[in-house]
């Protein structure tokens, strides 16, 4: 909404709201109990990558033409540190690494291929609008086969619409063989993932399984994500393999201090915590409705929303080849200057668990970073009350003390899908992932021509577990 648009609005009857459409809230316990000091001086302890003292040096802001404040995101070269030396520089800041996919086959495999390997795969498509307080302004959701989008909305960009293939859907479970073109970084290769499914092998070993990312973004010049936050409250990372990739994001700290909605339990102030949409709501003179006004990082309006003039927004645009890492729970919006292809993971990184301890500890545990972590580290959830549980539950982890080690110990490479499952090949790993889709057959009630068409998807999914790569 620009300035044009608010006759009618008054100023001082600006209420600040949350925009409870679509949003699901978490019935979690808050912590209770004092801060526990905690003795263990293992990585768990480390000093929280946001602690005054750790601070790197960033560069000088300056206003843009909107009055943002803006700086531009750290850049770094690939192959300029270590795994570990990059944790300690840029572990707190949102960085990219250039040129650090430029290596990965998918870099080389271009619209065309990507078409080809998997035609039928189903992605989810969404139109931004800029009145929608869905996640990051998504609206009028349709799935369509990838061959389908890439030729109408990328060679012909669907008459116009700017239709976004904007996540939604994992590469393993639409089309598996791009577990041989997407390389996992080496900098986010030691992580804790989201586990969708656990296999034992034969020999007893639970291998944990992630289908529903990496999650790819395919779009058009013009298409855009407006600033969110993601699930979980972990890492970010994604690779681009075509055009070209702008990011804006805002860091934990200056959201926490800045970007505050009202409570629906007390009406009091709080964080914002929330994947959907930053709102506020306007109440008209003239018509006396209450009508809901969402923030856009896009084309901010600081009249509307000062707040933006405190906060240091980072910007930055990736190439083809390049890479970027923000740290947990980072507020991001993407904009698309050419016709682009990424993939990207939500994940933790042994060297920022202590920063996600207290990032979901002062979120009251907002948007399933508890679960994530009763996850990964195979704990009772409901014995997760508090910071230190928290804490607990992921340094007593075998599982996760194994992440750590490989991080310590400098084993971190780039790696397969499957490789990060902990298989030792493609076709078993995309086995596993096809009985787990013909296990989920879908809903009869939905419709049999529906329900025999997903059973047909999944047979052409299953079939590409004999693909023998490059």
């Amino acid at each position: 909404m620009t300035r044009a648009h608010l006759a009618g609005y008054s100023r001082t009857t600006l209420v600040v709201g949350l925009a409870l459409l679509g949003v699901v809230w978490l019935s979690l316990p808050s912590p209770h109990s004092p801060r526990a000091k905690h003795e263990d001086h293992s990585l768990f302890s480390r000093t929280p990558f946001f602690a005054p003292e750790a601070e790197p040096e960033r560069p000088a802001s300056s206003k843009d033409s909107t009055g943002l404040n803006i700086v531009p995101i750290a850049r770094i070269r690939s192959g300029s540190l270590t795994v570990k030396e990059f944790f300690d520089r840029y572990g707190d800041q949102t960085v990219i690494v250039e040129g650090e996919a430029a290596h990965h086959p998918a870099f080389r495999l271009g619209f065309e291929g990507l078409r080809d390997l998997c035609p039928d795969a189903q992605v989810d498509t969404n139109v931004y609008n800029k009145d929608s307080d869905d996640w990051a302004g998504q609206s009028d959701n349709k799935q369509m086969a990838l061959g389908t989008f890439v030729d109408e909305y990328i060679y012909k960009n669907g008459t116009g619409e700017l239709r976004y293939a904007g996540g939604g859907v994992g590469i393993p479970e639409v089309c598996p063989p791009l577990d041989y073109y997407t390389l996992v970084p080496k900098y986010a290769s030691c992580a804790l993932i989201v586990v969708d499914v656990e296999h034992e092998t034969s020999e007893g070993e639970r291998l944990h399984v992630q289908q529903a990312q990496p999650e790819m973004f395919l779009g058009s010049s013009g298409t855009k994500s407006e600033i969110h936050m993601d699930s979980l409250l972990t890492g970010f990372w994604m690779s681009v393999y075509i055009g070209e990739k702008t990011f804006r994001t805002i860091s934990f700290e200056d959201a926490v201090r800045e970007l505050t909605v009202k409570s629906s339990d007390t009406g009091e102030e709080v964080p914002y915590f929330m994947e959907n949409r930053y709102t506020k709501t306007l109440v008209n003179e003239i018509s006396g409705e209450f009508e809901d006004v969402q923030l856009e990082i896009w084309d901010p309006d600081l009249e509307l929303f000062p707040e933006l003039a405190k906060i240091t927004i980072q910007e930055g645009t990736l190439g083809a080849g390049d890479w970027i890492y923000l740290p947990p729970a980072t507020l991001h919006g993407v904009s698309n200057s050419r016709e682009s292809w990424a993939v990207s993971v939500n994940s933790l990184y042994p060297a920022a668990i202590e920063t996600f301890v207290e990032v979901c500890s002062q979120s009251n545990f907002a948007l399933l970073c508890l679960e994530f972590a009763a996850e990964v580290g195979e704990c009772n959830l409901d014995l997760i009350n508090t910071k230190e549980d928290l804490r607990k539950c992921l340094s007593e982890s075998a599982f996760v003390q194994g992440v750590v080690s490989e991080f310590e110990s400098g084993r971190c490479e780039d790696k397969s899908l499957h490789e990060m499952s902990g298989f030792a090949d493609y076709e078993s790993w995309c086995q596993v992932i096809c009985e787990t889709l013909r296990n989920e057959p879908g809903d009869k009630e939905e419709g049999m021509e529906e329900y025999e068409e997903r059973k047909e998807r999944v047979n052409r999914i299953c079939d590409l577990c004999s693909y023998r790569g490059l």
